[in-house]
């Protein structure tokens, strides 16, 4: 695959999405709604934090992460800013997506840290294979999911560690579900979650 390059691996999961969303992420999504530099930003502060990607885990070492990919990574700022953020010398950053608009937009010419790969498929089936990926993200992506264990199981699959930003609200009453959102979880069930499909969570914020 060449780098800077969007490519179309397989469509999309039917059975999963109904066609109102299917829609919704193709035309209406309001893509940059995101706040991409602030979701990078705890990113790499969590990083900083935990030493995930450091020399025998001392916080604020080098990074080394030769492979990050974002699962649902909609236009690919939040990927672009952390790779620019992670300065590692040769980096391969791989984005998943099934929306081709969102995309699109994110193979236009912008200025990525290393290599790039763009790929339209289903997250909870990722085009790579066993242990390619060192860093995996999910932003904003479970609450999207019908079965958000599914995915955790395949992102275990293929990656070495994972960073999941949720939204989170311990009462239903509180809870205003935005459009997409298939899930309401609270922070108890993500934590069972992630012990239930073998990730071991060494921070939280």
């Amino acid at each position: 695959l060449r780098t800077g390059r969007y490519y179309d691996l397989a469509p999309t999961p039917q059975d999963a999405v109904s066609e109102e969303l299917l829609s919704l992420y193709e035309a209406d999504y309001p893509w940059d709604h995101k706040a991409p530099r602030w979701k990078a930003a705890q990113v790499l502060k969590l990083l900083r934090q935990t030493g995930a990607g450091s020399p025998a885990g001392r916080p604020g070492g080098p990074r080394s992460w030769p492979c990050v990919l974002e699962a649902g990574c909609g236009t690919g700022e939040v990927l672009r800013l952390v790779g620019n953020g992670l300065g590692a010398r040769r980096l391969w950053l791989i984005g998943v997506d099934w929306a081709h608009a969102a995309l699109r937009q994110a193979a236009e010419p912008a200025q990525w840290p290393g290599d790039v790969v763009l790929l339209r498929g289903d997250v909870q089936r990722l085009p790579v294979a066993e242990g390619a990926v060192h860093l995996l993200l999910a932003i904003d992506l479970l609450e999207h999911l019908p079965d958000p264990s599914e995915f955790l199981h395949e992102a275990r699959r293929v990656a070495n560690e994972i960073i999941i930003k949720v939204p989170i609200s311990e009462s239903p009453d509180q809870y205003t579900k935005p459009t997409g959102h298939m899930q309401f979880l609270r922070a108890d069930d993500y934590r069972r979650m992630l012990h239930d499909t073998d990730w071991q969570v060494v921070g939280e914020r």
